[in-house]
Formats: structure tokens, C-alpha cells, sequence
């Protein structure tokens, strides 16, 4: 039995894989590659795109397809790479959570054109594209922004969360700091797209207010 399981186990790889088929895989990841990275391109915010990560998802596929194959074609490779592997660790943070999504699609299309599975990396990647679409043209109910308001005393801030609440605009206070007897406080607001513009009024006619600033967060801790 166990000659049985040795010889089945060995027969799972091919050792003079064709170079075809080595060239059809690394093109076809190619191909899905540069796809991935036109999607990020086009749909990703233009404040906030990163060039050097939009790369990264264009060459994750190859790469990762280059390893999947050469794991199928001999079983010392296919050993040293899950040594290798299991070693490595990567600790550069994501920072936006959509980044998330195009970093695992990058991989999974590698990994499937790397069990040379072509069909189902395009339609994978034609699926998530379509569904990127969709879901992008449901619009948000509120918007995030953050009010950061600088007062003589609290009942200048009282007044503010009066106005606030009578204009039906829902926030919260992220912080309030007392320095040389002036309040600075900062509220997380939630404010629907065609209310935005009463925003503003809620401060006017207020006496003692020295500043304020509205800045929009876009919920990954960046304004």
C-alpha cells in the first residue's frame, strides 16, 4: 500500500512539463494582471492612489503563478516552497480597507492560472469586476466628516450641539481639549450628501467661536 500511495503521489507531477504550457499560464497571469491593475486604476479615488501597490497587483499573478507551477512540477520545489513560505513574513499594512479586495483577487488569479484553470481566472475576474460596478452606483446614505472647532468656553459648543441636533444632522465628540483657556473639540459627523450645506449655518451667529474646520473622512483614518 504504501508503494501504492508513493507511486500516485510522484505521478501528481510532472516533471517535463511542456513549455507551451508553462508560456500559455505565465501569459494568460499577464494578461489578468494588467487587467487587475487597469480596474484599481480607473476605480480607486485619485487622492488616494498609490502607483508603487497598483504594480504590486500587476505582478502578484506572474509571480504567483511561477510558483504555483514550478510546486507542480517537482516535489523538491514543491517541498522548499512550503519551507520557504511558511518562514516568510509580511508586516507592510494595508491601509485602505478595498485594498484588501484587489490584493487577494491579484493572488487568487496567480493561484488559478497556476492550476492552469483559465476559465475561471476570466470568469473570476469578470464577475468581480462587474460586481466592483454594481455595488460602487449604490450610493451612501450619509457621508463621514470630521467638524474641529475652536471656542472660547462650552457653552459656545453647547450652542453648536444645539444647532446640530435641530437641523437633524447626528454626531459625536471624538475629542475635546482645554489649552490656555481656549475648547478645541472635533465631532464625527454623519450628514446625508443633500444636507451638507447645513452644515455651515449651524455655526454662523455663534459668538465665540475662533475657528472651525470641516474636513470629509473617508473612514480609514485619513481626511
Amino acid at each position: 500500500m504504501s508503494d501504492i500511495f508513493k507511486d500516485s503521489f510522484l505521478e501528481s507531477f510532472q516533471m517535463d512539463m511542456p513549455l507551451s504550457e508553462v508560456v500559455l499560464a505565465l501569459s494568460i497571469a499577464v494578461l489578468l494582471g494588467l487587467f487587475i491593475y487597469l480596474i484599481y486604476r480607473i476605480k480607486i479615488k485619485n487622492t488616494f492612489y498609490n502607483k508603487d501597490f497598483n504594480l504590486v497587483l500587476a505582478a502578484l499573478p506572474l509571480i504567483t503563478c511561477a510558483i504555483v507551477l514550478s510546486m507542480q512540477a517537482n516535489i523538491v520545489i514543491s517541498l522548499g516552497m512550503v519551507g520557504a513560505l511558511s518562514i516568510v513574513r509580511f508586516r507592510n499594512a494595508v491601509k485602505n480597507s478595498i485594498d484588501l479586495l484587489y490584493l487577494f483577487w491579484s493572488i487568487s488569479v496567480g493561484l488559478i492560472c497556476g492550476a492552469q484553470l483559465y476559465l475561471i481566472a476570466i470568469v473570476l475576474c469578470l464577475v468581480v469586476t462587474i460586481l466592483i460596478l454594481i455595488l460602487d452606483l449604490v450610493p451612501n446614505r450619509f457621508d463621514g466628516y470630521l467638524l474641529s472647532v475652536v471656542s472660547d468656553d462650552l457653552t459656545v459648543n453647547e450652542r453648536i450641539e444645539a444647532n446640530l441636533k435641530n437641523n437633524h444632522i447626528r454626531y459625536e465628540i471624538k475629542s475635546c481639549l482645554n489649552a490656555s483657556g481656549k475648547y478645541s473639540v472635533i465631532y464625527a459627523l454623519m450628514v446625508k450628501p443633500k444636507a451638507l450645506s447645513m452644515v455651515e449655518p449651524c455655526l454662523h451667529d455663534i459668538d465665540g467661536i475662533r475657528s472651525y474646520n470641516l474636513l470629509m473622512d473617508d473612514g480609514n483614518n485619513r481626511v
